[in-house]
């Protein structure tokens, strides 16, 4: 949805959300289900693909939950990937975020990684305000466009 709030007469301010693409949701031991239901739900909202990121050896009912068949509604066709730390560090190259659940399930190589590449891990808490947590899976974007010349609107100016 686009939006210009301030309605200047001679330009247009464009103000909206894209989709990033691609968006890891990272799994830790300590997510509960809400927390990763939360994340999965946000970033199809959004218009984005979830790659879910099952660390290797993770076994808690949110993965027994996930591969059964209540999840399918909500998981639909995203991809579900069990890899380590040195693979998700790998898909950087494919994902556009990786979204953590909290800042201190981010392992340190992880975040040495992203530094590295100037690659961006969402690692807030999750919330339950959709306002706030969408905001991890979108780009803001702005667009001002001048039609003035000179002061003449030209084609608009009988609007």
């Amino acid at each position: 949805m686009e939006t210009d709030y301030f309605h200047l007469r001679g330009q247009d301010n464009v103000h909206r959300y894209r989709p990033l693409g691609a968006v890891g949701i990272r799994l830790h031991p300590s997510d509960g289900l809400f927390e990763t239901l939360a994340r999965i739900a946000a970033a199809r909202i959004t218009g984005n693909t979830a790659v879910i990121s099952i660390p290797v050896g993770l076994e808690n009912p949110v993965t027994e939950f996930l591969q059964g068949p209540d999840a399918r509604d909500l998981v639909g066709d995203s991809p579900v990937r069990r890899q380590d730390d040195d693979a998700l560090i790998a898909s950087f190259d494919i994902l556009q975020r990786v979204r953590y659940a909290a800042p201190d399930r981010v392992p340190a190589g992880v975040m040495r990684a992203a530094a590295e590449r100037g690659y961006y891990i969402a690692r807030a808490p999750v919330l339950m305000e959709g306002r706030l947590e969408l905001i991890h899976y979108v780009r803001n974007q702005s667009v001002c466009d001048n039609y003035h010349r000179y002061g003449n609107l030209g084609e608009r100016s009988v609007l």
